[in-house]
């Protein structure tokens, strides 16, 4: 339109189609930098939230290592308990068989 109206009586009206051309390309670009923009924001809100789940998982991860932690180290005590228990019984029978024996022997005196 531009090249229609550049004729030298027309001056005005090619002026008045340069500036629509110049302010529709302005739209035309504007709408493409709002749309990009647009995206970007999205893609970033997913990329953060992407983030945060990625943090909560790991949390999660340790507060399970730690409760697995303290669930080995109850076990550890509970089996030295057993054990002291058996050895300490195993002692005491020991004892009373000792006693047992040494109360039927047969008493040699003079």
């Amino acid at each position: 339109m531009y090249d229609i109206y550049s004729d030298p009586d027309r001056h005005a009206a090619a002026l008045e189609m340069l500036k629509l051309h110049i302010h529709l390309r302005d739209n035309i670009l504007s709408e493409g930098n709002r749309s990009q923009v647009m995206r970007r924001g999205l893609e970033h809100d997913f990329e953060k939230q992407a983030a945060l789940d990625s943090l909560a998982f790991v949390a999660g991860q340790c507060i399970k290592g730690v409760a697995i932690a303290a669930q080995r180290s109850d076990l550890l005590e509970q089996r030295i308990a057993l054990a002291s228990t058996g050895g300490g019984l195993l002692l005491i029978l020991a004892l009373a068989i000792s006693i047992y024996k040494a109360g039927n022997a047969p008493m040699n005196c003079c």
